[in-house]
């Protein structure tokens, strides 16, 4: 575990294998490196500035841009690729083998099933369609 200039709760849990970046905060009951089967060994690196809100859980073998933010109780599963500036909200679940891109805002209580692949966030995309 490497925790760089970040803030971590006394009663959260940062796990073994978990590369913490700056500025990072973690909040009470949270928990970073969960072991899973799948991802048994593998490192979790978190980029700098992330927010993982009480109640988060995240597996093992994630890899996670900067600035990530998570709603309380979200659940990110192990061996996905998230990009920088992604929100996962209040009580949402990111299956494994997911990948997030840049600015991607997963709203409460969402499920993200195995194996998506989202393209990066482009609100300007939905109005040129009308």
């Amino acid at each position: 575990m490497s925790i760089a200039k970040s803030v971590v709760s006394r009663l959260a849990q940062v796990l073994e294998g978990v590369l913490l970046g700056d500025g990072v905060q973690v909040d009470a009951y949270a928990m970073i490196g969960v072991s899973a089967t799948a991802a048994r060994g593998a490192e979790t690196l978190v980029g700098p500035g992330c927010w993982f809100r009480s109640h988060t859980v995240v597996y093992a073998g994630n890899r996670i841009g900067a600035r990530l933010q998570t709603g309380h109780g979200a659940m990110i599963r192990e061996l996905n690729d998230i990009g920088d500036d992604v929100s996962i909200g209040t009580q949402s679940i990111v299956e494994h083998h997911v990948v997030l891109r840049d600015k991607v805002r997963i709203h409460s209580q969402a499920f993200i099933p195995t194996a998506l692949t989202t393209d990066r966030y482009a609100p300007t995309a939905a109005f040129r369609l009308m």
